[in-house]
């Protein structure tokens, strides 16, 4: 009796990882700036650069029991300001994915990389001006990032920077 209890106290506990059994970090991963490619049209009245951004995201368990497997979904938000437009009429852009990831040892770990994102940095040429004023510099950014991590369907850890993403958007 005292065994079957003991076996399904530990199949419970497996089954209900918790947010405290997994620590999920992010690091950002920046490549230099590069001249970006001019559009066709493009008369010279504007320069621009680009940088790759990507993130790092490691999941630890540092939970008492191996975990399962676990599956990581991941949304980054990027900031894209057009060169001309107002200050305040940022678009948002949603770049979405996720990985598996196999089963983690009791205090293993695993790290992946998300979608490498394009940011875009421009500004007006000297001696040219934007026809009823807009902005003469744009730089797109990385907003924020929201990392979920699921076993089994139910989500066990998450990440999100800055905090206030909660409240701006919802996860699909």
């Amino acid at each position: 009796m005292k065994r079957l209890l003991l076996v399904g106290y530990l199949f419970a506990c497996a089954a209900l990882a918790q947010a405290e059994d997994f620590r999920v970090t992010l690091e950002p991963r920046r490549t230099g700036l590069k001249p970006a490619a001019r559009a066709a049209g493009d008369e010279g009245a504007a320069f621009a650069l680009f940088q790759t951004w990507s993130g790092e995201v490691k999941i630890e368990n540092i939970g008492r029991l191996p975990s399962g497997p676990l599956q990581c979904k991941y949304i980054l938000y990027v900031k894209r300001q057009d060169l001309g437009g107002k200050l305040g009429e940022d678009k948002v852009e949603e770049v979405t994915g996720e990985f598996e990831v196999s089963p983690l040892k009791r205090g293993g770990s695993f790290s992946a990389s998300t979608s490498e994102v394009k940011l875009l940095q421009k500004s007006v040429a000297p001696g040219y001006y934007i026809k009823g004023g807009g902005l003469t510099k744009s730089n797109d950014s990385v907003w924020g990032v929201w990392v979920k991590v699921f076993s089994g369907g139910s989500q066990v850890a998450e990440f999100m920077n800055p905090l206030s993403l909660k409240a701006k958007f919802q996860w699909n």
